[in-house]
């Protein structure tokens, strides 16, 4: 089984991850990363019957890569690829999001909570990206609080 936790810095995706160290391989993606080999990567590992929690993936980078670096490393044909492996898998995406008007408690010295504007863009990409791909890929909504 692949699990993969989607959603803004500080939203719960690690916390939750954790309650599940004992039992599952976690991989925590980051920016440096190219998401596309992570989630392949943890496809391969879950056909050999392990248990994978992807703590950020693909839809991070289509929400985090434009507003802050002007670019999405996920083209049409990684995406293509990404539709193609998750065939293949059991798997679920969770999507943790912020109750409206939690924007107060951002972090002003966390990289990405520190200019607002831009993470208010980040949120508004992952609503998007949610409600285009909901049914697609098998994504649930868990509200942080």
């Amino acid at each position: 089984m692949l699990l993969i936790l989607e959603g803004i810095d500080k939203c719960g995706k690690t916390t939750f991850a954790q309650k599940f160290k004992n039992c599952a391989t976690i991989k925590h993606s980051t920016k440096l990363e190219d998401a596309t080999a992570v989630l392949l990567d943890a496809v391969k590992r879950v056909k050999l019957g392990e248990f994978v929690i992807l703590d950020r993936s693909f839809l991070s980078e289509m929400c985090y890569g434009p507003v802050y670096r002007g670019e999405m490393r996920i083209t049409p044909a990684k995406f293509m690829q990404i539709c193609k492996a998750l065939k293949g898998i059991d798997y679920c995406i969770l999507y943790f999001s912020r109750p409206e008007g939690q924007h107060e408690e951002y972090d002003a010295n966390d990289e990405f909570e520190k200019e607002p504007d831009k993470l208010a863009m980040v949120e508004a990409r992952y609503k998007d990206y949610i409600a285009r791909y909901k049914n697609r890929f098998n994504i649930y909504e868990i509200q942080y609080k």
